[in-house]
């Protein structure tokens, strides 16, 4: 497994992404050369009428998948962690990060009038105009770093295709942005959002640490729950979902990421070598384990592989938080390193 560049030892994110592919061979993302950095690609947006672009077509051996799996299909595990049954909650999260590597968590406290905010003021970024003057066009950046940048893909440049999403980051913790950086209708809702995600991190590093026989406060007392990336992805309708990708099959290199997603369809995780949907349950969240939580716990817990399917309805939102701290080389583990 690679690890994260040094670059970012001061705790922030230096790196666009948490997404390592899975399939063939892969170079971690680097930044487009100075020329090439200058040119800012379209926003992933086609009338219905329109081909997809090619840049964005998906390559041959990313097979359609239907969403429609039916009634027999298994579904990921949905935790209530707020449930009385403390003990429970703990198995249910150690079978589900043994099994899957990831889960859907209901009863976490966070307010749905802040998730429904938070998801309006991300799509209402997205959808707003992107020409000169516009906010998305003072945020544009392919410059590692910043405080808060918007693009329309993170590999677009290096990748033979690029994934049919548009991005906005948000680098909330140790070093949160000026307000004035954010987008004017993403600024009070997206730092009241960062901190419920906090106090809903801290309580899935407990569970985490508990599951694998740990005090409750293992895992970050040891350093890896700190920092917070929040990212808001926007998936717009595909006129040809079929040859395009939403996002290539990848693992995230990091300890979790937990997703906020409205109601479109798209997301899907690999479990025993078969694609299975993440249907969207209101108000839930979804927690990807990543490589580096499979690799502290000596793979007894999996780092979740998943994608996202272009589709012809939508726009599909999805807003990620994570923590960033492990982008500082001095918490990477040495090779062959585990939790006690």
């Amino acid at each position: 497994m690679s690890t994260p560049s040094s670059s970012a030892a001061n705790g922030s994110a230096a790196l666009h992404t948490t997404a390592r592919p899975r399939s063939g061979h892969w170079t971690p993302p680097r930044l487009a050369s100075a020329a090439s950095s200058r040119l800012v690609p379209p926003p992933c947006r086609a009338s219905s009428g329109s081909p997809t672009p090619s840049p964005r077509r998906r390559p041959t051996d990313h097979a359609a998948v239907k969403l429609d799996q039916g009634a027999a299909a298994p579904s990921v595990p949905v935790i209530d962690v707020g449930g009385t049954d403390h003990g429970a909650v703990v198995a249910a999260v150690r079978r589900a990060a043994e099994e899957w590597g990831a889960f859907l968590v209901t009863g976490h406290g966070v307010p749905q009038e802040v998730t429904s905010a938070t998801l309006r003021a991300a799509r209402a970024f997205h959808d707003a105009d992107g020409g000169e003057g516009s906010e998305k066009a003072r945020l544009f950046s392919r410059e590692p770093g910043k405080s808060v940048w918007y693009n329309t893909n993170f590999d677009f440049y290096d990748s033979p295709v690029a994934n049919w999403r548009d991005s906005l980051y948000i680098n909330m913790d140790p070093n949160p942005p000026d307000p004035a950086e954010l987008p004017e209708n993403c600024r009070d809702v997206f730092f009241d959002y960062g901190k419920h995600l906090k106090r809903l991190q801290e309580t899935l590093f407990g569970l985490l640490s508990e599951a694998l026989g740990l005090n409750q406060s293992y895992l970050s007392d040891i350093g890896y729950n700190q920092g917070q990336m929040v990212y808001c992805h926007y998936y717009p309708p595909c006129p040809q979902p079929e040859l395009a990708i939403g996002m290539v099959p990848h693992s995230d290199w990091g300890f979790l990421t937990i997703l906020l997603q409205n109601e479109v369809d798209g997301l899907q995780v690999l479990h025993n070598e078969e694609w299975v949907n993440v249907v969207p349950i209101p108000g839930a969240f979804i927690v990807n384990l990543g490589d580096l939580l499979q690799m502290l716990s000596d793979d007894r817990f999996k780092s979740c592989e998943h994608r996202v399917l272009a589709t012809s309805v939508g726009p599909r939102v999805s807003i990620g938080s994570y923590p960033t701290r492990w982008f500082n080389q001095d918490l990477w583990p040495h090779q062959g390193a585990t939790v006690p």
